[in-house]
This record gives structure tokens, sequence and C-alpha cells, in this order.
């Protein structure tokens, strides 16, 4: 539905001239990964609201989306699959946060622990690239500063609130998932282009 609604929207925006006819595709493609990820944040935020979450589901957001951006990771071949996924990650996210929110300290280091190793992984790793569509070295290289100046900034106010303002400890735990998501994305992502490459 999303990409015959794009595919027809970029159609008239080249009938009337708004962009040129040869560029009608990558019009069309970009207009589906928009209205996809518009529909997509909206659902959440609007889930959020209805969950009484609305705080936990911005900072969800803030924490995933950028990271995700630039360290890329594991799609699924449709848009339907990819938003369905990501909705039902949302909820599940939200199932864990509610069971370990207010953990004690242990817990909460184990936690920091995992998502220093995610910091390495991310360095290591990102960003992934599908072999149909391989990024140019220079882009590559931006996207990987990226993914990890922001992994590494989230990280930096994770661990300054576990270690020395636990005034907000339940939403650095909720950062802390969103960067595992990411990096759990990032290896599916990693292992599933290297399978492809090998066959």
């Amino acid at each position: 539905m999303i990409h015959r609604y794009s595919k027809k929207l970029a159609g008239i925006y080249a009938d009337r001239g708004i962009i040129p006819e040869e560029d009608e595709e990558i019009y069309s493609y970009g207009l589906e990964i928009l209205i996809a990820t518009v529909f997509t944040i909206t659902v959440l935020l609007l889930s959020g609201l209805c969950l009484h979450k609305g705080a936990e589901t911005l900072i969800l957001l803030m924490v995933y989306c950028p990271i995700r951006t630039f360290a890329g990771g594991y799609h699924t071949d449709s848009n339907l699959k990819c938003i369905s996924a990501f909705i039902l990650l949302y909820f599940l996210i939200l199932s864990i946060y509610t069971g370990l929110k207010g953990t004690q300290m242990p817990i909460g280091y184990f936690i920091l622990a995992l998502v220093y190793i995610c910091n390495i992984i991310i360095l290591m790793l990102a960003p992934i690239e599908s072999s149909e569509n391989p990024l140019p070295y220079k882009r590559k290289k931006g996207m990987k500063r990226k993914a990890f100046y922001f992994t590494f900034f989230y990280t930096a106010v994770i661990t300054y609130i576990q270690l020395l303002d636990r005034t907000y400890a339940n939403f650095a735990l909720l950062g802390s998932v969103a960067i595992i998501w990411v990096t759990t994305l990032v290896v599916i992502g990693k292992i599933k282009y290297k399978s492809k490459e090998v066959r």
C-alpha cells in the first residue's frame, strides 16, 4: 500500500514538473521511506500516550532512531513486515523495561557493561550495508563516525545517570535497552548480508 501510494505521488510530482521525470523512481523510494517512518512513529507515539508511556516512548525513539539511521542493520523485505516488527519490538521493549524498572545496581552494572560492549560492536561493524546497495567509502566512513558518536554520547549520559545521579535511572535503563536493540539488529544484519555474499 505504501509502495503504491508513494509511486503514485511521485508520478503526480513528475507529471506536474515538480521533480524530473528521470528521477521519479528515486523520489518514489524516498517518499516510501518517509511515509513508512512517519506512520510508524505516529503509531508508537499514540500507543505511548494511550499506555501513559509518552516520555518512555520519546526517550526510546530519541536513542534508537539516530543510532539506527547511521548504524544500519537488519531490514525486512517489505514495509508491512518492517512496521509490524518495529511495533511488536516496541511493545516487547516496554515490557522488558517495565519488568526491569527499579532494578538494583548489580543488574544496572550488568546492563551498563552490555551497553559498553554494544559501543565496541557498533564501532567495529557499523554501518551495515546490503550487497544490493553498497555505500560509497566516504559516506560509509561518515555514517560509521556518526553511529559511534550517537552511541557514545548516549552511553556517556546513561553512565552518568547510573553511577552519579540515579534520579532518572529508569530512563537510563530504557536508553540502554534501545542501544542493545540497535546493536542486535546490526549483528543480525551483518550475519544476513555476510551469508548472502558467501552464496
